[in-house]
């Protein structure tokens, strides 16, 4: 393909510090547990506003001031959860299950699991209304070849035969995957137990 992108072997170095750059950027924005929960939590408003009746279209259509006011003025669960959003009393961490608690079969097992219904046994187990636990399930690696081209010496090979970091980088992914669990801060024991007991049984 000659419209393909090529690097000469000089430029290896420089690509090994954006590749880790980026690795970085997933560990410390979008996977860290802040970031996942809020999403989480606005996605649980989302959805439970739109079981209330409302039109999926029509909110597609607000911008975000009318999006918000929609949200603080629906009816509960999704305005007490979105209301939390605003007051930053965010759900904390109940549980927390990576890489050195699950085996890989088990993850990918658990990415196929359905969150809403996991959230309601884990609710019911612990005695509280299905609204106050969020879960987070794995999101696995992408099983891709990072796929840049080196050239050197008149010929063009991937990168992973110049340097060891793209393969490293995607196993250390691995350590970014967990299956975790969310609750506001006075149940966070009870969930604890009773998330154990509802995983341990789906395992």
């Amino acid at each position: 393909n000659s419209r393909r992108l090529v690097f000469n072997h000089k430029g290896v170095q420089a690509l090994e510090g954006l590749l880790t750059a980026r690795f970085n950027m997933i560990k410390s924005v979008y996977t860290h547990h802040t970031s996942k929960i809020s999403k989480k939590m606005l996605q649980r408003s989302l959805e439970n506003y739109l079981e209330q009746g409302n039109n999926v279209e029509k909110m597609m259509k607000m911008d975000d001031y009318r999006a918000h006011n929609q949200l603080l003025n629906s009816e509960d669960p999704a305005k007490n959860i979105y209301t939390r959003i605003k007051d930053r009393e965010l759900y904390k961490r109940a549980l927390v299950w990576d890489i050195d608690d699950l085996d890989k079969q088990e993850i990918r097992y658990l990415e196929k699991i359905d969150e809403r219904n996991l959230e309601e046994k884990i609710a019911e187990e612990a005695g509280l209304k299905k609204e106050k636990v969020i879960t987070d399930k794995p999101s696995t690696p992408e099983i891709q070849e990072i796929d840049i081209r080196i050239k050197k010496n008149g010929e063009i090979r991937n990168m992973k035969h110049h340097s060891p970091i793209p393969e490293a980088l995607t196993e250390a992914e691995w350590r970014l995957v967990n299956m975790a669990v969310f609750t506001p801060q006075k149940h966070r024991e009870k969930v604890h137990q009773a998330a154990k007991k509802v995983l341990r049984d789906q395992l």
